[in-house]
């Protein structure tokens, strides 16, 4: 896949073919080409098609003179997409932006590089990106080509730009392409997934499976039911409150209020009261959720106490860093009702059944609606 930025507009968005007359248009990399190739026109449309990328949201994720070509008619073209990430938050694209950068100063020199950078982003921009301009932000070609080039440090290239930006040199992302947290992350969603399988395997596929065969498809299809009604009048709330109140609409898309509102709530009873109280609806209505996924396999517990057992595992489940508390949240969940009194293949098919309507399929409506609202400018 690839990106071909002329001089002004974006030309060409697709694959590149093998062979044939498309093998001509791949070009050299910036890496390869010869000196009378790289002319300041050649990191201004670079510059041009990161910006053409970030418009559209998307992060290269590998800017290096690898992927940067120069085509016989002096165009570039952006290849390898590998790494690209669509809908990329900003960090990302002030890390391509960091990649160009180095990228052009190891071709064409730091004081050139930042010239064009200058020209083409301008001061504030140009600042902007400067935090990111740091080894975790580059590709390993490019950090390596840093760490054995002569008076390629990066620190001098961000006092360089900082000058050039009229800024003094800011203070560093923390940005870690690996770190403990993100390992530990990984070895508990293993954890999570190891728990799930075996738990499966201990009550036997056959058990669980009789338990579903038995269970009450008017209950499960009450249980989905609740769920979605629950999640589109609290969606219908927020959208007709942003559309009636213009203010509370401002609000909502403006996340540089978020701390100052977070803040008042404190202040204001009303807010508080309106805060909590809606976290313990959601909880007694996820409560009411769970009872109806047992009602399915023929279980009655007391609301009371599907609610003391839902809330205490959605707490422990979120002090654990896996996404969604993924097998975390079943075998807390399954543990609380076994301890409850609720057989252990029971409740598994319930705790499986209730992750499947709460957790597993509302990203599928959730997607439509988030489309929807996009599309009709809600978002």
């Amino acid at each position: 896949m690839g990106i071909t930025l002329g001089t002004d507009t974006l030309v060409d968005v697709g694959a590149t073919c093998s062979s044939g007359p498309a093998t001509a248009m791949r070009g050299v990399p910036l890496g390869m080409a010869e000196g009378t190739q790289v002319t300041d026109e050649v990191p201004r449309s670079a510059w041009r098609a990161v910006a053409t990328m970030a418009d559209a949201g998307i992060a290269h994720g590998a800017l290096d003179a690898d992927h940067i070509l120069v085509l016989p008619d002096g165009a570039i073209r952006l290849v390898d997409l590998r790494a690209a990430v669509a809908g990329a938050p900003r960090a990302l694209l002030q890390a391509d932006r960091a990649q160009l950068l180095v990228t052009t100063a190891l071709i064409a020199g730091p004081d050139r590089a930042v010239d064009v950078a200058v020209g083409q982003l301008g001061a504030d921009e140009l600042s902007e990106l400067l935090p990111y301009l740091q080894p975790a932000a580059l590709t390993a070609r490019s950090r390596r080509a840093v760490r054995e080039g002569p008076d390629r440090d990066l620190s001098s290239l961000r006092t360089l730009a900082a000058r050039a930006a009229g800024r003094q040199p800011p203070a560093l992302e923390p940005l870690r392409r690996v770190t403990w947290a993100s390992l530990l992350q990984a070895a508990l969603l293993a954890f999570g997934v190891w728990f799930l399988v075996s738990s499966i395997a201990g009550l036997g596929l056959s058990n669980i499976a009789d338990e579903l065969e038995n269970a009450s498809g008017a209950w499960l299809c009450g249980a989905l039911l609740l769920r979605l009604v629950i999640l589109l009048l609290a969606v219908g709330a927020v959208v007709v409150i942003s559309v009636a109140v213009p203010r509370l609409r401002r609000m909502l898309k403006d996340r540089l209020v978020e701390a100052r509102e977070t803040l008042s709530v404190l202040r204001q009873p009303t807010k508080l009261a309106q805060m909590f109280g809606g976290n313990l609806a959601a909880r007694i209505a996820l409560a009411v959720v769970l009872s109806a996924c047992l009602h399915a396999f023929g279980q009655r517990v007391p609301l009371g106490e599907l609610l003391v057992v839902n809330t205490v595992v959605a707490l422990f489940a979120g002090l654990m860093p896996v996404l969604g508390g993924l097998g975390v949240y079943e075998g807390a969940l399954t543990g609380g009702l076994v301890l409850i009194g609720i057989p252990d293949e029971v409740a598994l098919a319930a705790t499986l059944t209730y992750r499947m309507v709460t957790f597993y399929l509302p990203p599928i409506w959730g997607w439509y609606a988030m489309r929807t609202l996009k599309q009709e400018e809600y978002l």
